[in-house]
């Protein structure tokens, strides 16, 4: 009877055996590879998503800036077309604002103040032309226009830019009132890609006639 006792003890003292281990490492190992495949998937998911997520951002900040320059625009005969030629706009007392010269779309905003909107080194770029009147020494009225140059930090595009010639500001078209322009440009970023973007923007102090 003491001796089966002992037996019994010695059997359950025995601990696990070396296959048992081997097997307990297995599945352990199995469930870490299993657990580090979702992390990872989540984590791609999750910069894919940021990645959209500030490109939809910065082509808003963008296109919102764009929307509130354009859609201020007026017709205006007020302009000193040879100090603004002067300027090296390409705008000459032969054409009318709004005027496109090599993807830069100038035009005459609600404060009567001259404006230049296109894109340069990936980034939006805007120019006020100022207006700034005067005599000379006879008592002849001087007309000039300062510039004064404007443009988001680089930090607001958080990594991105504009792909170049992508920045595309023109008339809407046909089937679109004449005071509506389609604005187009594209965002890319070396790690997520292109993001590109369509906005049309009406002018509402400009006559709402239908564009042939």
């Amino acid at each position: 009877m003491g001796s089966k006792n002992k037996s019994i003890r010695k059997m359950n003292n025995a601990g696990l055996t070396l296959v048992e281990m081997i097997v307990t490492f297995a599945l352990l190992g199995l469930f870490m590879v299993a657990a580090c495949r979702v992390i990872a998937y989540t984590v791609n998911i999750y910069f894919a998503a940021k990645g959209i997520d500030n490109s939809l951002v910065v082509a808003d900040l963008i296109a919102d800036k764009t929307e509130g320059l354009v859609g201020s625009m007026c017709d205006s005969d007020t302009l000193d077309y040879d100090t603004i030629n002067n300027a090296d706009t390409g705008v000459t007392a032969n054409d009318t604002l709004p005027y496109i010269n090599d993807d830069k779309l100038y035009f005459v905003n609600d404060t009567n103040c001259p404006v230049c909107v296109w894109e340069e080194d990936g980034e939006l770029r805007v120019t006020y032309y100022n207006k700034i009147t005067g005599t000379d020494a006879v008592g002849n009225e001087l007309i000039e226009y300062k510039q004064v140059p404007w443009s988001f930090d680089k930090k607001a595009y958080m990594g991105y830019s504009i792909k170049e010639g992508s920045f595309h500001l023109n008339k809407a078209g046909a089937g679109y009132p004449d005071n509506v322009y389609k604005l187009e440009f594209t965002i890319t970023s070396p790690k997520f890609g292109d993001y590109p973007t369509t906005r049309y923007i009406k002018c509402f102090n400009k006559s709402e006639a239908v564009a042939p």
